[in-house]
């Protein structure tokens, strides 16, 4: 691995507010070709290193991995930037529409939205995976209570993560 770049978001982890320490790791991680090298500093600070390590993987992909605009999508929806996150959903649907990962991510990203919508979701998601736990749990509360008080995440892993 390169030691600079593992120093520099090594450092960068523990002073996230070091402005010279974000651009030189930038700089860094703009200039990495390895995704294998990237990948192994995904989970460092999955505040504030994550999304540039994400978004340097989804360039060197270049649109072929639908998991890579999942883990963006998770990470911005995390963090409130629902436009943007819905975005990378549907970048990830044009290549994998009816992932397992993918469907649950659409049902989760949905949480705020009408109980009409969500019950939908979960209909498309079982349509597909009919053994999926947390899609039947959500569908049997939504069939009792007519709406969702909360929500548990779905359990999805991701190679990105």
């Amino acid at each position: 691995m390169n030691d600079q770049l593992t120093k520099a978001a090594n450092y960068f982890a523990c002073n996230p507010g070091d402005t010279e320490a974000r651009l030189k790791l930038h700089e860094l991680v703009n200039d990495c070709n390895s995704i294998d090298q990237l990948h192994e500093l995904i989970g460092l600070d999955f505040e504030n290193i994550d999304i540039i390590i994400l978004m340097r993987i989804e360039d060197l992909l270049n649109g072929s991995d639908y998991e890579i605009y999942l883990a963006l999508a998770n990470w911005l929806y995390h963090f409130g930037e629902d436009d943007q996150a819905f975005q990378y959903l549907e970048k990830a649907k044009r290549i994998q529409p009816i992932s397992e990962k993918l469907l649950g991510l659409e049902v989760w990203m949905n949480y705020n939205t009408q109980p009409d919508l969500i019950r939908d979701l979960c209909k498309n998601m079982l349509q597909y995976y009919p053994n999926n736990k947390w899609a039947n749990n959500l569908r049997k509360k939504l069939e009792e209570n007519g709406f969702l008080d909360e929500m548990d995440s779905p359990e999805i892993k991701l190679k990105w993560n």
